[in-house]
């Protein structure tokens, strides 16, 4: 940390600060400021895809998105839906005229909600979604088929494609390790003859393994 950064890299790099840990309590987030950079992190989320949602929660989402841009809908500055297209709430290609007009529709409902208030709203929406707050990560199990093992305030998830087969909540596993390539969760069981159960994943690369386990580690540190 004493070293310039400059003098530390060979190559040009693109920094970027982004938010770790997704609350699932809004409340529990008192400053204004901290909010805001949350729902900006959420919203990137969900333009770059990897926070991906249904028609409708992108109508709603997107609409506090607006009223915390532009303020309470004006007839006289808001024409149609051309406003909406400075306030980016989803992947380009998923932005139809359709949801444009619905959004701009819904904007003009949340009249008199202040930007902290749209701001929070949008927070208390976007962590109903499925993959709110998850870190996905690419493993594959002991039979060779490929998952998503994801990391979140709650524990651990596996999917499938898009289909969750598990939830590791963090009071059922027991312990957590890596060993090369390999990521081992050893969780209890729910079947009463059985005490424990273990899962066996393999990661791309062992350094892969070592920051899945370390995420780990820092999720349940953080929100036990």
């Amino acid at each position: 940390l004493d070293q310039r950064i400059d003098k530390q890299i060979k190559k040009n790099w693109l920094f970027e600060f982004q938010v770790k840990f997704f609350p699932y309590d809004m409340d529990s987030i008192t400053e204004d400021l901290t909010r805001y950079y949350l729902c900006l992190q959420v919203r990137q989320n969900l333009l770059s895809g990897q926070l991906p949602c249904s028609f409708f929660s992108y109508v709603i989402l997107g609409a506090y998105v607006v009223q915390s841009d532009a303020g309470d809908f004006d007839s006289e500055q808001h024409h149609g839906i051309e406003y909406l297209r400075d306030h980016p709430f989803a992947p380009q290609h998923l932005q139809s005229p359709e949801m444009l007009y619905r959004i701009a529709a819904a904007h003009r409902l949340l009249q008199g909600q202040t930007p902290e208030l749209a701001d929070r709203n949008f927070l208390m929406n976007a962590k109903k979604l499925a993959l709110y707050g998850v870190h996905m990560h690419k493993v594959t199990s002991s039979s060779d088929a490929e998952h998503g093992l994801g990391v979140y305030y709650g524990g651990l998830l596996l999917y499938l494609g898009r289909i969750r087969l598990q939830r590791f909540s963090w009071p059922r596993i027991i312990k957590l390790s890596y060993r090369k390539r390999k990521f081992i969760v050893i969780v209890r069981s729910l079947d009463e003859a059985q005490a424990e159960r273990t899962y066996e994943f393999r990661c791309p690369t062992e350094l892969a393994a070592k920051r899945l386990w370390t995420l780990c580690v820092e999720h349940h540190n953080f929100f036990r």
